[in-house]
Order: structure tokens, then C-alpha cells, then sequence
């Protein structure tokens, strides 16, 4: 076995693009990968359950334990998804007999879009947004149906007014309904507007004989940039796929002039040129190309994000944490923003990056000392990087 193949790893990734293997993947490439390395790289990406129909011609040429993983993941997508339409037309008929109006975000979304025909997009929850003023009562209809808030009273406060939604689970005997994600606004409310425009670009998509209300594939380009600010997998490759497909569908009539002047004024040009550029790596046309360049980012940040991005993509992620905050750093449009943010983390952030528990004593006390936790990082990022250019300057000699 071969280790890691970063020139496989895109092959399958270009073949997802085009479902088809057989011109990109040969069977000998295949009987020579380190699957149980390239799993975990898959599965790192979201990427691990949608590429069970494009390997089934191959299933010889793959050890069965792992085939067997890849055919359990995609009935698996496929049975959530299922489930999580299921409560999105149960919630949406609801609202609409009540006048709240609600659109998919994320996941669900795009189920309805750009996997319509191949509904095999992992999603862990389902994501909606809503108007501020109908929250309450949304939140009142939700019950009326089995769902529960999966917060606190007393943290439904810091939710509602610091992270910007609300998340809501089923109560017992409605287990078919899925984890609810309610969203009144895409990020944290700033001092400048934040795509003001958004509910006056919603558009309506067919569904199977029905109308769903979601967003413009323009706006939609930016929930998925500003989602890449959240704590999680940074640089994953579903959100870049996300966004090929997006452009491929939508080629002839994405309105790049609206993604220009919305992501000046609402400060996301940033996040955007990273998603498309990691998106750039397996497709790209003249609005992908014109995008990254007319969104004029400055050179430093740019530069940055390029290396990042080219460096981190296809390598095994063993530090998360590190990568996240670094890059978080180069994902805004100023450097205020994100440095103010990571010195005035809120609690229940702070817990969650550093995987304590909120309602312990000893969690309220490490967060009071969070710039000493910042201090040492910062040094032991210096004494690093300092090593680096000091062996740098020894192999030279």
C-alpha cells in the first residue's frame, strides 16, 4: 500500500463533480490506495457518502470492509435526508397556514437545489431562517408539532442575542423528527447591515408538485462564506463542493456584480474569496475567475488565505483548533473584527473550542484566564515559527 495520495484524493473529488470515474480513476490506482487513511480524509470533508454510486463499478478493486463503509454512509445521508425533508414540509406547512415565512438553509437547502437528483449532501441537522419579529411565535407553533428547545431558559438569552438562533429537538414519541436549527439572521448582529437585501431575493423552487421558498443561489454563496467563521472542520470540502455546483448549475446567470458590491458592504468579501477559491481547485469557469480577482481583497490576506488554503486542503488535519484560529484570523474584512471577537469570546464559545463543560465551576474560571491561555498560545506559535526558519537557514548552509 501506497500512503496517502493527494493526487487520488482530488481525482475522486473531480469525479464526484462529473459522476463519472471511469475516465479519471484507473482500477490499479484503486488497488493501490491506504483506505484506512483515506476514510478519514473523506469522512474529515463530508464527502464520504456521495461517493458510494460513483465507486460501485470498481467494488472489485476495493477492499470490502471498506466499500462496505462507503455503501452503509450513503444509505445512511440518504435515510436522514429523507427524515429531515419530512420535518422541513411539516414545519414549512405549518408556518404557512400561520404567516411566517421560512426558507432552508445549509443542507436542506441545497437538497432541494443542486441535489435534487442525488439527495446523498450529509447533514447532521436541519437549518432554517426566519424573521426576528416571529420568533416567538414560531417558537410556540414548534411545540405544537413535539419540538422542544434544546436550551436552557436561562441560555436562551445568550442564543438569542449573541449566536443568532436557537436549536430544538424532538420530544419523546417524535423521534422522526430531526434536530431544528432556527435561524433569524446569518451571523451576529454587527454595526453595519448584513445582506439587507435577502428577503427581497428570495426565489421558489419546484419540489415533487409543491413551491419552496429559499434563497438566491447568490445568497446562498454567502451563508455557506459565512459559515466557514463557525467553529468546526475548517476548510472542509463539502462547503467547496457546495459552491462548484452552485457556479455549474447557475453559470449563465449568478450575478457576480451582486456578490462584488453585497460582500464590500457587508463585509464577507473575505470568507467568500476563501470558498471560492478552495472551490477553484476541482472547477472553475470566467465567473469563478472574475469573482477572485474583482473582490479585491487585500494582498496580505489574500496571499495568506492562498497558502493556507493550498497548504491545508488535501493534507490529514491533525490540529483543528490551531488551523481554525488561524485562518478565523483571515476571514473577515478588517483585523478588529476577529481579534475583538476572540478576546471577548463568549462563554459558552470558549468552552466549546477548548471542550469543557459550561455548567462546571472550574470552566467560569479558565474562561476568566483566557488571555493567559492566549499569551502562551501566541509564544508557542513564535518559538515555532522561529524553529521553522531557523532549520530553514541550516539546510541552506
Amino acid at each position: 500500500m501506497v500512503p496517502y495520495r493527494k493526487d487520488l484524493t482530488e481525482k475522486l473529488l473531480m469525479f464526484i463533480m462529473k459522476h463519472d470515474a471511469r475516465d479519471l480513476i484507473s482500477a490499479d490506482a484503486l488497488e493501490h490506495t491506504d483506505w484506512s487513511t483515506f476514510l478519514p480524509f473523506v469522512r474529515y470533508h463530508g464527502l464520504h457518502s456521495m461517493l458510494y454510486p460513483l465507486l460501485k463499478p470498481f467494488r472489485e478493486h476495493i477492499p470490502h470492509v471498506h466499500y462496505a463503509s462507503f455503501h452503509k454512509s450513503y444509505f445512511q445521508a440518504i435515510a436522514f435526508n429523507v427524515r429531515a425533508k419530512g420535518s422541513f414540509m411539516k414545519i414549512k406547512d405549518l408556518f404557512d397556514g400561520n404567516g411566517i415565512q421560512l426558507v432552508p438553509l445549509k443542507g436542506m437547502a441545497l437538497i432541494f437545489d443542486i441535489y435534487s437528483s442525488h439527495p446523498s449532501r450529509p447533514m447532521c441537522d436541519l437549518d432554517i431562517l426566519i424573521t426576528d419579529s416571529d420568533y416567538e411565535r414560531a417558537k410556540d407553533l414548534l411545540k405544537q408539532i413535539g419540538y422542544i428547545k434544546n436550551v436552557s431558559d436561562d441560555s436562551e438569552h445568550y442564543w438569542r442575542n449573541e449566536q443568532m438562533h436557537v436549536s430544538f429537538g424532538p420530544r419523546d414519541g417524535t423521534l422522526p423528527l430531526c434536530i431544528l436549527e432556527m435561524h433569524w439572521q446569518l451571523d451576529y448582529t454587527r454595526k453595519y447591515p448584513l445582506l439587507s437585501d435577502l428577503w427581497h431575493r428570495v426565489r421558489t423552487i419546484p419540489d415533487e408538485g409543491d413551491e419552496i421558498v429559499t434563497l438566491s443561489p447568490e445568497d446562498t454563496l454567502f451563508s455557506l462564506a459565512l459559515h466557514q467563521r463557525r467553529f468546526g472542520a475548517p476548510l472542509q470540502l463539502k462547503y467547496a463542493f457546495d459552491t462548484a455546483l452552485l457556479f455549474k448549475k447557475y453559470e449563465n446567470s449568478i450575478d457576480i456584480d451582486y456578490l462584488i458590491s453585497e460582500g464590500r458592504r457587508s463585509r464577507i468579501r473575505s470568507a467568500l474569496y476563501a470558498l471560492v477559491k478552495q472551490c477553484s481547485f476541482f472547477y472553475s469557469d470566467t465567473s469563478v475567475e472574475r469573482l477572485l480577482k474583482e473582490l479585491h481583497i487585500s494582498t496580505l490576506r489574500k496571499n495568506c488565505l492562498d497558502a493556507m488554503i493550498k497548504k491545508n486542503t488535501f493534507e490529514i488535519q491533525n490540529n483543528t483548533k490551531q488551523l481554525f484560529a488561524t485562518l478565523h484570523l483571515f476571514l473577515f474584512d478588517s483585523w478588529n473584527e476577529p481579534l475583538f471577537y476572540m478576546l471577548n469570546i463568549p462563554y459558552v464559545q470558549f468552552c466549546k473550542y477548548y471542550g469543557l463543560l459550561p455548567g462546571q465551576k472550574y470552566s467560569r474560571f479558565l474562561y476568566s484566564l483566557r488571555y493567559f491561555y492566549y499569551g502562551i498560545g501566541l509564544i508557542q506559535l513564535g518559538v515555532q515559527k522561529l524553529c521553522f526558519l531557523l532549520r530553514g537557514e541550516a539546510e541552506k548552509r
